[in-house]
């Protein structure tokens, strides 16, 4: 029997957060791969970021605004 001071918890398993941060870590890494085959093979080779990209950068973020509030794992 329950009185007014029980308090009843369930916890979730953690495996459903961390399968989402391992599919996350999985499609970074086959990307990362992905963009190291393309500079490698590449007949330009790799290019060099440069002040014009970051001021084409900076043009394409003016005005945008981050929302910061943390979502929690996996969001």
């Amino acid at each position: 029997m329950l009185d007014d001071n029980t308090l009843l918890l369930r916890l979730e398993p953690p495996q459903q957060q961390q399968s989402e941060v391992e599919d996350d870590s999985l499609m970074l890494g086959l990307f990362l791969d992905f963009l190291s085959r393309q500079a490698l093979t590449s007949d330009q080779g790799p290019v060099l970021y440069n002040e014009a990209m970051a001021a084409e950068d900076d043009d394409l973020l003016a005005g945008v605004v981050l929302d910061t509030a943390e979502e929690g794992p996996g969001a």
